[in-house]
């Protein structure tokens, strides 16, 4: 039996949390594509006028609130907190696209591109960039936790912390590379899978090296 106060624990109750927020989320969208593309989500977009616009917006900041406070009411220390972060952020953003797949039968393909974000621009790419990107939020933060369960710490220096923000910012770059196109009511061209790569690179590498250097001195 898992103790109720293990890390498990709370990862678990976490992830039910994020799934069943993921399905309203998904829910919205399902409304929105109804009332705007009745005949089916495309590009390019159509003009949703200001106020839904600055409404669409809220909504996405509100989500990153809710799961912030969700990881800041489960976690007491700030890198368990941020690792917890990314665990539901992943969890909740793979399960958007499964609930909206149940819901829509959408994305045809992996390859299907989306509007991910509107803050400050709109962010666009295909669903497979973000279902991978929250892949990696899930395994790393899994394996940092799991390893300071074992009594090894894995210690991020502000250096890491600096070269992780980078390597967001490229990732971000990517999906905005094409969000002049969408401003222009044209469609999207091309992803730039280099510069996302780039990014991931990047962030592994910092990543990688604290954990091997975290399993190769065992400290508690």
């Amino acid at each position: 039996m898992i103790p109720t106060d293990s890390w498990r624990c709370r990862y678990g109750w976490c992830a039910v949390f994020a799934i069943a927020f993921a399905y309203i989320e998904s829910s919205v969208v399902v409304y929105l594509r109804t009332v705007y593309y009745p005949e089916g989500f495309t590009f390019p977009l159509k003009g949703l006028g200001l106020p839904i616009l600055l409404i669409e917006a809220g909504r996405e900041l509100a989500t990153i609130v809710v799961l912030a406070v969700l990881s800041r009411l489960a976690e007491k220390m700030r890198k368990p907190r941020f690792f917890l972060f990314l665990y539901c952020f992943g969890i909740w953003d793979i399960f958007y696209y499964l609930w909206l797949k149940v819901l829509l039968d959408w994305p045809s393909t992996l390859l299907d591109w989306d509007v991910l974000f509107l803050i400050p621009l709109p962010w666009v790419g295909p669903v497979l960039s973000p279902l991978l990107t929250s892949l990696l939020f899930i395994a790393a933060a899994v394996t940092v936790t799991h390893l300071e369960s074992q009594g090894r710490s894995v210690d991020f220096r502000r250096f890491d912390w600096l070269m992780g923000l980078a390597a967001a910012l490229i990732v971000v770059g990517s999906y905005l590379w094409e969000s002049g196109s969408v401003l222009q009511g044209t469609v999207p061209q091309g992803y730039p899978w280099w510069l996302w790569c780039a990014g991931i690179g990047l962030g592994l590498a910092v990543f990688l090296a604290r954990v091997l250097q975290s399993g190769r001195t065992g400290r508690t």
